[in-house]
């Protein structure tokens, strides 16, 4: 445990800033909180400039620095201990074009939810989210509203060597 003094030094404030918080942390959920080897607790504090502890019997998360750097390693772990599991059934076309080498859909909603995991289930047409409840509403909002349009048509022999192409060339450039 660190006294006060050297806290204050190494957060780089004065001892009157220090304050503390608690965040409440289902046990189940703290070894995700805590990281492999503390990884994900140091990564906060070094990020934001606080200390924090861990009682992984009561479940509680100890976090102490200056003001504002509290609140936001509040808001991170708040971001962890909130997280929820979902997923959602989406069809093999949704699937297929989110994977596809041309479509971008799949990392602007990425890019569009950075505090949400995302891992598309190819196999089982589904895709898994993890995330602050309201974040990961929006991303599978984003998910449902992409619209899939596909078409087929039969080709005739000679049609399908030109659409195919010597070894593939034709339908690789257009695919």
């Amino acid at each position: 445990a660190l006294s006060k003094v050297e806290l204050a030094k190494r957060l780089g404030c004065s001892v009157s800033d220090l304050i503390n918080r608690e965040v409440d942390c289902p046990v189940e959920k703290l070894g995700r909180v805590i990281g492999k080897h503390g990884a994900t607790i140091k990564a906060i504090e070094e990020k934001v400039g606080v200390h924090i502890d861990v009682d992984k019997i009561h479940g509680k998360i100890h976090v102490r620095g200056n003001e504002s750097a509290a609140e936001e390693a509040v808001k991170e772990l708040e971001n962890l201990t909130l997280a929820v599991d979902e997923e959602i059934e989406v069809s093999a076309e949704l699937i297929t074009y989110l994977l596809s080498q041309h479509s971008d859909i799949l990392s602007k909603i990425k890019d569009d939810n950075p505090d949400v995991f995302i891992n598309v289930l190819a196999k089982i047409t589904r895709i898994h989210m993890r995330g602050h409840p309201a974040k990961v509403s929006k991303a599978k909002s984003d998910f449902h509203s992409v619209q899939v349009v596909s078409k087929t048509r039969t080709l005739t022999g000679r049609e399908v060597a030109i659409v195919v192409g010597k070894t593939g060339s034709t339908i690789n450039s257009i695919s």
